[in-house]
């Protein structure tokens, strides 16, 4: 077959290979210079148990957890302020064009979770006059007032409702935090076993590009002895050159995964860290009886619960506002009076008093409105949980499926590489006894490496399996990897 200009078009790509080819050769030999100079920086081989530690400790989502958790707590403290003692100041000073009145004094309050408050205070008022006179003008009191809801405000449950909220809400971050670490976890792993597969991908790349360089010397020999022609030498050397452009691609992809080993970790030096260049098929725990224990073990469905709670507590609160708002207060007071201050404060009489308060106005649209919408939200987390229940035996289910199709996959791998390795072996005995020519030798050295990278990347995609195994069954963590990181007997 010729080309435009009437040269064949083999003969012509062959003499274009031959003029690019020190080009090539020079570019790469910069670019693998470059790549050394790199490499001499300190890097610090660590295994996936070590960079999950790290993750756990230098990550920023582990500090955003906290963070989360610090403000549910927070928000406990702020509700418990409701039961606790107040002291209030009292402090009122009325300029009139008849008289003036002052008053100051001190109140402390305390209310219990049952409703009742209970109210201790003394204060002092002054009224002066210019227009009249006035009788012993100086009153000093000293008093005590029991305060209880009565209807709506009777009882613990509606009273401490604010504060129980504020505890679920602290409950389900916690199960939050669990859930967004295993999040973490699950994420150091894949981002592990990816840079430890480019890595891998690197170490084998460069294996090639030896046996393409030996492919050359051995081409060129028998090229000199005349038992093959310079077609061959030219299909060695474009193997070379086709292999060191693998080369490179791998070592720039490698680069890459380690700087997203460390942005996890929050690190700016992109060559402290490099995963350790071995990779076992882990044995991941499976529970015996999953279908039960699935669901109690996800932090999700726990969170529902909290959530069913958090949802009863509110409708239950928008029922108890529909009802009157009726207090009962009895106040018990000792009080004096004088034309000074001195004489106010003997404190010589007493009295008492009874309040029935009724505070409910008569419209009670806004509390109905209320009381609908919190029905149709716990109905809402109700549709939400049986949603969610159905969604985790779904992926339960799935996830086992998966894991049986990356044994599968692996165990086919295995397979594959000792076919390709002993089809490499006859081939380069045809080729040294002169049966058959490099193309064979080099097409075998082709299917070897992408057998050895197959198994590689399988056993990868195992492990990563298996941790999304423990993710959905909810028992990721690190005692649980560090249990299924255990290779099998037959590894």
């Amino acid at each position: 077959m010729r080309g435009r200009w009437g040269i064949p078009l083999r003969r012509r790509f062959l003499t274009d290979c031959r003029k690019t080819l020190p080009a090539c050769v020079a570019a790469t030999a910069i670019a693998c210079a470059t790549f050394e100079v790199r490499a001499q920086q300190p890097a610090t081989v660590i295994d996936l148990q070590r960079y999950i530690e790290l993750a756990v400790q230098l990550s920023d989502q582990v500090r955003d957890i906290d963070d989360d958790l610090v403000a549910r707590q927070l928000d406990i403290d702020m509700a418990e302020l409701a039961f606790e003692t107040r002291v209030t100041p009292l402090a009122n000073f009325n300029v009139g064009a008849a008289a003036e009145t002052r008053r100051v004094g001190v109140e402390a309050q305390r209310k219990n979770e049952f409703g009742t408050a209970v109210g201790v205070g003394l204060e002092s008022r002054q009224i002066a006059s210019n227009t009249f006179a006035v009788i012993n003008p100086y009153n000093t009191r000293a008093y005590i007032r029991v305060s209880q809801g009565l209807l709506r405000n009777w009882g613990r449950r509606y009273n401490r409702i604010g504060l129980t909220v504020a505890e679920l809400q602290r409950e389900r971050e916690l199960l939050s935090a669990q859930r967004r670490r295993q999040d973490l976890l699950l994420d150091a792993v894949q981002r592990y076993h990816a840079a430890l597969l480019a890595e891998l991908l690197v170490e084998r790349s460069a294996q090639a590009l030896q046996r393409a360089d030996s492919h050359i010397v051995a081409a060129r020999a028998r090229q000199r002895a005349g038992l093959t022609s310079k077609v061959d030498v030219y299909r060695a050397e474009l193997a070379s050159l086709t292999a060191q452009n693998a080369y490179r691609d791998q070592q720039r992809a490698a680069a890459r995964e380690r700087e997203r080993m460390h942005d996890l970790l929050a690190l700016d030096e992109a060559g402290r860290y490099r995963p350790q260049l071995q990779i076992e098929r882990w044995t991941p725990l499976i529970p015996e009886d999953w279908q039960n224990d699935v669901l109690n073990s996800r932090p999700e469905w726990q969170m529902q619960a909290v959530d069913k709670q958090i949802a009863d507590l509110q409708t239950y609160r928008a029922q108890r506002d529909l009802s009157a708002d009726l207090s009962l207060s009895v106040q018990l007071e000792q009080q004096g009076y004088g034309e000074t201050y001195e004489e106010s404060t003997t404190l010589d009489e007493t009295d008492w008093s009874l309040l029935l308060q009724y505070s409910t106005t008569l419209e009670r649209g806004e509390e109905h409105n209320n009381l609908q919408r919190q029905r149709r939200s716990r109905s809402r987390v109700a549709r939400a949980g049986r949603a969610l229940k159905r969604q985790i035996q779904r992926e339960a289910r799935e996830i086992l499926a998966d894991l049986a199709a990356s044994e599968r996959r692996y165990q086919i791998s295995l397979q594959q590489l000792a076919q390709a390795e002993q089809a490499l072996q006859l081939a380069d005995i045809r080729f040294r006894r002169g049966l058959s020519s490099n193309a064979d030798v080099v097409d075998s050295e082709i299917a070897f490496s992408n057998a050895e990278l197959d198994v590689v990347s399988t056993r990868i995609a195992y492990n990563n399996v298996a941790a999304r195994l423990g993710y959905v069954f909810g028992l990721l963590d690190e005692r649980w990897l560090r249990a299924t990181m255990v290779a099998p007997e037959d590894q």
